[in-house]
C-alpha cells in the first residue's frame, strides 16, 4: 500500500498488493483513548477559563493613582499590596489545578498503555509481522487479496489465540447471506459480519479466517496465524474460509470457486497449510440451520476431500 493507504497494481497476472501504510490504530477505540482526551479537553479549558479570569480580575480591580500622596492614597497603596497578594495566591492555585491535571493525564496515559499492552500479550494483535499481505516471492498464481483495511475491518477487541502451523484441515463454509459481487458489495458485507460477531457474539474478531468474495477476491479475517471461532469445536488447527453467498442449492460462480483453489494452494506454498491437508465442508462437521450441501457436493470432486465426514 502506498503511503496514502491506496492499492497498487503489480505487472505480474494483474494482483492488487497491498502493502502496510506502518500507522497503527489498535487503541484507537479503547476507552482508556476517550479519557484521555476528554482530560486534555478537560485541562485545556481549565487553563483557557483560568487564564482570562485572572487577566480581566487584575485589568478591573487596577486603581487609579492620586494626584497627591495622602492619607486616602496610602491606604490605597496599602490595598493595592493585599491585592497582590491575593493575586499571587490566585496563580498559586492555577498551578496547583494544572499540575493536578498533569497527573491525571499521566496515570490515564499510563493505564491506558499498560491495558493495551496486557490485551496484545506485549506484542501487536496480529504478531511482530504483518499477516494479512502476501510475501512477494509467493505473488505470482495467488489470489487476488484484500486486506483488512481495505474493508475497514476493525482491531481485535482482545488477545487472539495464535494458531498451531502449519494446519491440518481447511474448513470451508458459507456466510448465508447475500451474494456480493462487487469489491464495495464484499467490504459492505465482511464488516457487517465482523460487526455482527464482535457487538452480537462477543467475540474478539470476525470468526472466520478468510472469506472469498463472489468478486474473485480473497478477504483477510484473522488470517493464517490466529485460532478463529469458525466451526464449533474444530477451531484450533484449522482454517476456516467462508464463501460470500448461500450455496445450499446452488455453487460459488466461477471466481470464487478459482479463488479458494489458489487460496489453499498458496497456503500450502507458504507452509502455513500441510501439503497432507484435509479438506471439509461445516456441514460434516456439525448441524446447521443453513447447510452448504451444494458446495459440499463440488469440493467432493477436489483432491483431499475427507468424505469419511458425511454431509449432514
Amino acid at each position: 500500500m502506498s503511503k496514502s493507504g491506496y492499492p497498487y497494481f503489480s505487472p505480474v497476472r494483474n494482483i492488487i498488493v497491498y502493502r502496510e501504510s506502518g500507522a497503527s490504530i489498535a487503541g484507537l477505540q479503547s476507552k482508556w483513548y476517550y479519557l484521555i482526551v476528554t482530560l486534555v479537553a478537560l485541562s485545556g479549558v481549565v487553563c483557557i477559563a483560568s487564564a482570562i479570569g485572572f487577566s480581566l480580575n487584575n485589568f478591573w480591580s487596577t486603581p487609579e493613582e492620586p494626584d497627591q500622596p495622602t492619607s486616602e492614597a496610602l491606604n490605597t497603596s496599602t490595598e493595592r499590596n493585599e491585592e497582590v497578594i491575593v493575586l499571587h495566591k490566585g496563580w498559586w492555585y492555577l498551578m496547583v489545578v494544572l499540575v493536578s491535571l498533569s497527573c491525571i493525564n499521566l496515570v490515564s496515559t499510563a493505564m491506558f498503555s499498560f491495558n493495551k499492552y496486557i490485551n496484545s500479550g506485549g506484542t501487536s494483535q496480529f504478531g511482530s509481522t504483518d499477516v494479512d499481505t502476501v510475501p512477494q516471492e509467493f505473488l505470482l498464481g495467488a489470489p487476488r487479496i484484500m486486506n483488512r483495511s481495505i474493508w475497514l475491518a476493525q482491531p481485535p477487541t482482545g488477545k487472539l489465540d495464535p494458531n498451531p502451523l502449519p494446519v491440518e484441515r481447511v474448513i470451508v463454509s458459507h456466510t448465508a447471506t447475500e451474494e456480493a459481487l462487487t469489491l464495495a458489495q464484499c467490504c459492505n458485507l465482511v464488516r457487517n459480519i465482523q460487526m455482527n460477531h464482535i457487538e452480537a457474539r462477543r467475540w474478539y474478531d470476525i470468526g472466520f479466517n478468510f472469506l472469498v468474495g463472489g468478486d474473485g477476491s480473497v478477504y483477510f479475517g484473522r488470517g493464517w496465524d490466529w485460532v478463529g471461532a469458525h466451526t464449533k469445536g474444530h477451531n484450533h488447527g484449522t482454517l476456516g474460509v467462508a464463501m460470500i453467498g448461500t450455496f445450499t442449492h446452488k455453487l460459488p460462480n466461477d471466481s470464487q470457486m478459482t479463488a479458494l483453489r489458489r487460496l489453499i494452494k498458496l497456503g500450502v506454498r507458504m507452509k502455513k497449510i500441510k501439503k497432507n491437508y484435509s479438506l471439509v465442508t461445516e456441514c460434516q462437521l456439525h448441524h446447521t440451520w443453513s447447510p452448504e450441501r451444494r458446495l459440499a457436493e463440488e469440493l467432493a470432486r477436489w483432491p483431499h476431500f475427507d468424505s469419511s465426514f458425511p454431509v449432514l
